[in-house]
Order: C-alpha cells, then structure tokens, then sequence
C-alpha cells in the first residue's frame, strides 16, 4: 500500500507577502497619511493585523511600477540626498 505524502506548503506564504507600514512608507518615499490615504481609496491594498497595520508587497511593487508612488520631497530621515550634493570647497 503506498503512503500518502503530505503536499508541500507554498514557497511564500501569504505573511511574506506583508510589508510592515513603516517599511512601506519608507519604500514609497510616502508619508504615513498619504499611505493611509492611498489605502483608504483602494491605491494600496493591506489591512490592519493584531493592532498593526500592513501593505501588500504586489500593490506596493505595482504603484512602483506605474511610476506613482513618490512625493517629489525627499523625506527628512532621507541622508542619500545628502552624501550626493556637492560641498562647497574650502576657502
């Protein structure tokens, strides 16, 4: 009689998928109320989990895709913007 084999579980699972909201914001150079915002009217597909909130990796990667995903601004946290401008040499 042969054994029955248990099926593999997928190679992600649906949590891999949940990027945490400050790392999304983070993600889409996007402030916390305009991810809300974009949650809000469908942009952005996540939820809300044990007290914390998410966003989908597919909506996120999507909105970077389309070209719709930042603010002109960089963040104020941003330092990348920092080490690329000139210095102003030494008199």
């Amino acid at each position: 009689m042969p054994r029955a084999t248990t099926p593999k579980p997928p190679a992600t699972s649906p949590r891999d998928e949940r990027v945490p909201f400050p790392r999304a914001c983070m993600m889409l150079r996007l402030s916390r109320d305009q991810v809300m915002h974009r949650l809000a009217i469908g942009e952005l597909q996540g939820g809300k989990e044990l007290s914390r909130w998410f966003v989908t990796r597919a909506s996120i990667e999507r909105m970077l895709a389309e070209g719709r995903n930042t603010s002109l601004r960089p963040r104020p946290n941003d330092r990348a913007d920092d080490r690329e401008r000139p210095r102003r040499p030494a008199a």
